[in-house]
C-alpha cells in the first residue's frame, strides 16, 4: 500500500493525462551508453536487469508533482515547448524546426517557405502575403519587420496597421493575421479579401466547404492541410470566413467584416497531411495517449480499448506510410491480456521491432506491477515475442510507464519502484536482446576453454584473472559469455569487473542455481563503472550512499619515499562501508623508476590477492576473500570486508631504479576502480592517487 504522499498509478475508467517531464533529457545519448548487442534472428530473447538509477533528479510523476509543489511546472513545461519549436533568428531572417509534423520553417521579411523533412519527399512551398482590401480593389502588401519570440514570429506592417503572425507548435504551425483597422476602401458589401501567392512543388485545393485547403504534388499525392479556420474580432464574436483556391497559384483568405469590431484576427493552422485513427476505433478508447515512429512506421496506444470483454485492456495499432499516405496495418494486443491492462500506456518502436507498455498488468499476486510487450515484425505481419517483467518486481511498481529501444537494447521505466526503503525512488530496468549460443553455464570457465560443467572455486580464480589481465577469454568459443555472469538477471552486461567474481561465488556456493550461459559474446566498451548513472543523472550509487552513510568508499595509494636502489613498499588503503566483497582496481607506475612489484597482504583480511604484475608499469589486481559475512546488506556466506576507514587492502613493493633520479617525486595512479557487495551490486569507489617520493642525496662533508 502506497502512502498518501506518494503517486498513485492506480487509474479510475478514464485516465489521468500525466506528460513526462525530467531534470535530464535521456533520448540523446542512451543509444550511445547502451550495450548494442548483434542479432541472427528475429527469434531473439530479451533478458532484463533493473538498473536503478539512484540520483537526485527526478522523473516522470515524481518530477510533475515536486515542480508542482515549487509552483514551477507550468513554467517549466512552456519552456520545454518553446525549446523544442523555437523560431531563430538568422542573416535572412528566422528558421525553425516542427519535428512533430516533420516540417522545417524559413521566413523573410516578404514571406516564408515551408520545406518537408520527411526522408525521400524533398517538396517546397512558398507563401507570400501579396495584397487585402475588398474584393478587386486590392493594397499590394510592404514588406513587414520580423519579431521572434520563442515558437512565435511576427512579420509586422505598421504603415498598413496588419500583422502576419505564426505558431510553431507540435500541433502544426499556426498561421494568422491581425489587422488593427479596417482598410481604408471600406467594405462596400464585399467581403474581406487577403490574397497569398504560392511557389514551389505543391497545389492548392480549398475543401467544397471552404474551411480547409490541401495541398498536394504533382501526381496528386497529398502533402499538407490548411485548416481549423477560425476569424473573431475585437469583442470576440466568431465571423464568417472561407477559403479558395484561385488562378492556379493563389490562395484567398475572405472574411465577412461588415458588422466586425476591428481589430479583427484570422487564425487557421498548417498540419502534416492526415489524420490517424482507428479503423475500429470506439468511444472511450483514448487512441493517442502515447505515440512512437520509425521511418515510415507509427505505433500509436489505446490504452482503454476493451479486447472482447475485458474492459481497458488497451493495444497498440501499427501504421505505415506510402509516399505521404498512411495505412493501418495491424492492432496489436497481448495475447495474455485482461481487463485493467492497460497495454498502450507507452510504445516505442525501432526498425521491425515494436515495444508496448502495459501498465495495470498484474504479475502473480502483485498488482499493478506492470509488464512490457516486445513485437517483431516479419513482412506486414506483427507477432508478439515475449512479455518483459521485473524480476525483483512488486505491486504498484509503474513498470511499463515508459519504454524506449536503441538497437537490441530495450529500456522500461518503473517510477514508482521503492528502492532500499526509499518509497517510489523509481528504476529503470534495461533488457538485451540475446541471440547468442547458449552453451554450458554462466561462471563455468574452468576447465578452459569450455567448462566441466561444475562451478567450484576454480571457476571463481579463473574469473579473477579474466578481471586483472592475466588471461583473456577465449573468442572463438562462448568463454566471455559464461565469465560476464553479472547482472545475473540480464546473464551479464558485456564487462568483467568485481562483480562478475562475487556472482560466480554466489553459484559456487549454491546463493544462486547454475543456470544456461546467454548475454553478450563479447566485451561491449571498457567500462567506467556507473558511467550511465553519472552521465544521467551527476551521482552514482556510491555518492548517493556515501551522503547517507557518512562513509566514502574510497581505494586510494598511501605517500611514501625511498631512495635509489632501496626496497619500497606501498600501502594501497580502502575506506568500506562494511558490504564490499570484491574489489578489482588496476595500479600504474613508471616502470623506468620502479621495478619488480610484490604484492603482500594487508590488515583488511583479504584472502584471495589475484594481481597481474606481467605488464611493465601496470598492477591489475582483483581482490576478494574477506572472513566475515555481514548479513545487513545480503546473508549469502560470502565474505565482506569490514566497515571502516583507513584499512591497508594490499602492500605492493618495489625497487626504486638505480637510474631513478633523485629529488623527484613517481606518481602511482589508480585506474578503472570497482567494488561489488555480495548481492552483487556495483559500487565506484573514488579514486585518490599519491606519490613516492626520492629524496635527494646528501652531500658529504669535507
Amino acid at each position: 500500500m502506497k502512502t498518501e504522499n506518494s503517486i498513485n498509478l492506480n487509474r479510475p475508467n478514464a485516465p489521468r493525462l500525466f506528460f513526462l517531464l525530467s531534470v535530464f533529457v535521456l533520448a540523446g545519448f542512451l543509444p550511445m551508453l547502451l550495450p548494442q548487442i548483434s542479432s541472427n534472428g528475429r527469434q531473439d530473447n530479451f533478458a532484463g536487469t533493473a538498473t536503478n538509477f539512484s540520483s537526485s533528479a527526478l522523473q516522470g510523476d515524481a518530477a510533475i508533482l515536486q515542480l508542482k509543489q515549487i509552483g514551477a511546472y507550468g513554467s517549466l513545461a512552456a519552456a520545454f515547448e518553446a525549446a523544442r519549436y523555437r523560431i531563430k533568428a538568422n542573416e535572412t531572417g528566422a528558421v525553425a524546426s516542427n519535428e512533430a509534423n516533420n516540417l522545417r520553417l524559413n521566413f523573410t521579411e516578404s514571406g516564408w517557405q515551408i520545406n518537408s523533412t520527411t526522408k525521400d519527399k524533398n517538396w517546397r512551398s512558398a507563401w507570400r502575403l501579396s495584397s487585402f482590401g475588398y474584393g478587386a480593389r486590392q493594397t499590394a502588401a510592404a514588406d513587414g519587420e520580423l519579431q521572434t519570440d520563442g515558437n512565435r514570429i511576427e512579420m509586422r506592417r505598421e504603415s498598413q496597421q496588419l500583422t502576419e503572425w505564426f505558431e510553431n507548435t507540435a500541433g502544426g504551425v499556426e498561421h494568422g493575421f491581425t489587422l488593427a483597422a479596417r482598410p481604408v476602401e471600406g467594405n462596400n458589401g464585399e467581403a474581406l479579401r487577403l490574397v497569398m501567392t504560392l511557389g514551389g512543388d505543391l497545389t492548392a485545393r480549398a475543401d467544397a466547404d471552404g474551411q480547409a485547403l490541401t495541398l498536394a504534388n504533382g501526381d496528386g499525392t497529398k502533402a499538407l492541410r490548411y485548416e481549423k479556420l477560425q476569424v473573431w474580432d475585437a469583442q470576440g464574436k466568431e465571423l464568417t470566413a472561407r477559403l479558395r483556391s484561385e488562378n492556379g497559384g493563389e490562395v484567398w483568405l475572405e472574411v465577412e467584416d461588415s458588422a466586425a469590431e476591428y481589430p479583427i484576427t484570422i487564425d487557421p493552422t498548417f498540419v502534416q497531411q492526415q489524420k490517424l485513427t482507428a479503423a475500429d476505433g470506439m468511444e472511450g478508447d483514448i487512441f493517442g495517449f502515447n505515440v512512437a515512429i520509425a521511418g515510415d512506421t507509427a505505433v500509436v496506444g489505446a490504452l482503454l480499448d476493451n479486447i472482447d470483454m475485458n474492459a481497458n485492456q488497451g493495444s497498440a495499432y501499427v501504421f505505415v506510410r506510402s509516399g505521404t499516405t498512411w495505412t493501418e496495418q495491424q492492432r496489436l494486443t497481448a495475447a495474455d491480456g485482461a481487463a485493467g491492462d492497460e497495454f498502450g500506456w507507452s510504445v516505442a518502436i525501432a526498425g521491425d521491432t515494436a515495444l508496448v507498455g502495459a501498465l495495470g498488468d498484474d504479475i502473480g499476486t502483485n498488482i499493478d506491477q506492470g509488464s512490457a510487450y516486445v513485437f517483431v515484425r516479419s513482412g506486414t505481419i506483427w507477432t508478439e515475442q515475449q512479455r518483459l517483467t521485473a524480476a525483483d518486481g512488486a505491486a504498484n511498481d509503474g513498470f511499463g510507464y515508459s519504454v524506449a529501444i536503441a538497437g537490441e537494447t530495450l529500456i522500461v521505466g518503473a517510477p514508482v519502484d521503492s528502492i532500499r526503503g526509499n518509497a517510489d525512488q523509481g528504476s529503470a530496468y534495461i533488457f538485451i536482446a540475446d541471440a547468442t549460443p547458449k552453451t554450458g553455464f554462466e561462471a563455468d570457465v574452468a576447465v578452459r576453454p569450455n567448462g566441466d560443467g561444475s562451478i567450484l572455486s576454480d571457476d571463481v580464480v579463473q574469473i579473477r584473472r579474466f578481471l586483472n589481465g592475466t588471461h583473456t577469454a577465449d573468442q572463438t568459443t562462448n568463454e566471455f559469455q559464461r565469465a560476464d555472469s553479472s547482472p545475473i538477471a540480464m546473464l551479464g552486461d558485456g564487462k568483467i569487473l568485481s562483480d562478475d567474481v562475487v556472482q560466480a561465488r554466489r553459484y559456487q556456493n549454491g546463493t544462486n542455481p547454475k543456470q544456461p550461459a546467454g548475454g553478450p559474446m563479447t566485451q561491449s566498451f571498457a567500462r567506467t563503472v556507473d558511467m550511465i548513472d553519472k552521465l544521467i543523472a551527476g551521482f552514482s550509487n556510491t555518492v548517493i550512499e556515501n551522503a547517507l552513510n557518512g562513509v566514502q568508499r574510497e581505494v586510494r595509494v598511501e605517500s611514501t619515499s625511498a631512495s635509489v636502489g632501496q626496497m619500497v613498499t606501498v600501502n594501497i588503503r580502502v575506506d568500506a562501508q562494511g558490504d564490499e566483497a570484491e574489489y578489482g582496481f588496476i595500479l600504474n607506475y613508471d616502470q623506468t623508476k620502479l621495478s619488480n612489484p610484490v604484492i603482500g597482504a594487508g590488515t583488511a583480511g583479504a584472502s584471495a590477492r589475484s594481481c597481474n604484475t606481467a605488464t611493465a608499469g601496470q598492477i591489475n589486481c582483483s581482490v576478494g576473500g574477506y572472513p566475515t559475512n555481514n548479513p545487513t546488506s545480503s546473508d549469502t556466506g560470502i565474505g565482506e570486508i569490514a566497515s571502516g576507514t583507513n584499512q591497508i587492502l594490499i602492500t605492493v613493493t618495489f625497487i626504486v631504479a638505480a637510474n631513478a633520479q633523485s629529488g623527484t617525486e613517481t606518481p602511482l595512479t589508480l585506474s578503472q576502480v570497482n567494488a561489488s557487495s555480495d548481492a552483487p551490486q556495483l559500487f565506484t569507489p573514488t579514486a585518490t592517487n599519491r606519490t613516492i617520493t626520492i629524496p635527494a642525496r646528501q652531500r658529504r662533508k669535507v
